[in-house]
């Protein structure tokens, strides 16, 4: 028998965090019907721990016992983006509806602080690199019976400000159906990126 090493390796992670999220919804009349949201930045307390340990047992018997190489915690606290959405929907008798939604973030604002650790380039990067990022969806659902149908549409620009591919940067489509039953529910869902991000 030869020699055998083991490493062990451990990486926990554990976050609370806290936003506001503000909204509203209005109807016109039965049919149309409109919707907007903001969703203030999350600021996350984040904990990390690592740990690190060898031990080995060689061939002529003899063992070492487990050494620990590496254990450290890290105290950070993450600030991710603001985002906005507005919707419309227009409901087509009891039959099913069709919707337009709009969302916005502002991928460049999240932020990185450590009273132990200098986390000013990893900031510096989500600035330089990151913009506002935009997503249009066109969604519709038609009803016959127990039976629900879906699909979508959705068209969106990269979160990287050098992209100028605009709205065709992200592009995706997806179909559904859904079984309503008098206790249950069964939903069947397709998603099919289009673009190459």
């Amino acid at each position: 028998p030869g020699n055998d090493l083991l490493l062990y390796d451990r990486y926990g992670l554990s976050a609370v965090g806290v936003n506001l999220h503000l909204g509203f919804q209005y109807r016109f009349n039965y049919w149309w019907r409109v919707g907007a949201s903001w969703i203030s930045p999350t600021v996350y307390a984040m904990n990390s721990n690592f740990e690190t340990q060898l031990s080995a047992n060689f061939r002529d018997g003899t063992s070492a016992s487990s050494q620990e190489y590496y254990n450290d915690e890290i105290l950070y606290r993450l600030t991710t983006p603001q985002r906005f959405m507005c919707s419309s929907a227009f409901v087509i008798g009891k039959s099913g509806f069709i919707s337009i939604e709009y969302r916005s973030a502002q991928m460049n604002w999240q932020r990185f602080h450590s009273r132990d650790f200098d986390l000013e380039n990893i900031d510096k990067q989500a600035t330089d690199q990151l913009g506002w990022q935009h997503t249009l969806t066109l969604a519709s659902e038609y009803r016959a019976g127990p039976v629900y149908l879906r699909g979508f549409h959705l068209w969106g620009n990269s979160p990287f400000s050098a992209d100028a591919r605009g709205l065709e940067a992200q592009r995706a489509i997806g179909f559904g159906t859904g079984f309503t039953f008098s206790k249950w529910r069964c939903d069947i869902a397709w998603r099919q990126q289009l673009s190459d991000r």
